[in-house]
């Protein structure tokens, strides 16, 4: 999951449609068949600061999983976890076996790969749309001024799914660095989601 709107000062510096907000029509028109995809745009916002340029990486995969099966677990810090384990930890969500509130906020130390500690993080559940089944959350810290990710999932038929993370990334000198990283994460994000996908399949 897990994406975060907005600038260290709250701005979220993006529209509905740079946010990942797709109308019933466009998802109509998906092409099926389009396994595994991804982009990387840069873009240019104004602050009061100034003018800084962003980075946006946007991954999507097909899953053989209902579009509401994925959409629950999306919104839970459990799947969140299971998908990131290996390569990042956030153990103040840990113990979670909740759904994620829109509204809540968190913060707490992440350690890449586990061991290595990279920043107090700030998180913010900015919106949970059941109709778009689109999550958008909101996080910055350490040298990530603005990290805004959006979770979509788009239904395909009535037994497959179409997943996409899109996250624009704002970390100053290091947005480049970051923004590689991040490709690598959802990369490897998406495919413990077609795991996670065959065991909805199996389970029904």
């Amino acid at each position: 999951m897990l994406g975060f709107v907005g600038s260290e000062h709250g701005a979220t510096g993006c529209s509905a449609e740079g946010c990942g907000v797709r109308s019933a029509a466009r998802r109509a028109a998906a092409p099926v068949g389009c396994r595994d995809t991804d982009r990387t745009i840069v873009n240019t916002r104004t602050t009061e600061t100034g003018t800084r340029n962003t980075l946006t990486v946007s991954r999507t995969v097909d899953l053989d999983a209902p579009a509401e099966s994925v959409w629950q677990a999306v919104r839970t810090p459990k799947a969140f976890l299971t998908v990131t384990r290996g390569l990042l930890r956030f153990p103040v969500i840990a113990h979670r076996t909740d759904e994620w509130r829109e509204g809540e906020q968190i913060v707490g130390l992440t350690w890449l790969f586990g061991v290595l500690p990279f920043n107090r993080h700030h998180l913010t559940v900015a919106r949970i749309d059941h109709e778009q089944m689109t999550l958008t959350s909101d996080e910055h810290g350490g040298l990530i001024r603005s990290w805004v990710h959006d979770i979509v999932v788009e239904p395909l038929s009535a037994d497959r799914c179409r997943y996409t993370d899109r996250v624009v990334i704002d970390a100053g000198w290091a947005t480049l660095p970051v923004t590689a990283y991040a490709w690598a994460f959802y990369r490897f994000r998406q495919r413990r989601w077609r795991q996670l996908a065959r065991q909805f399949a199996t389970t029904g």
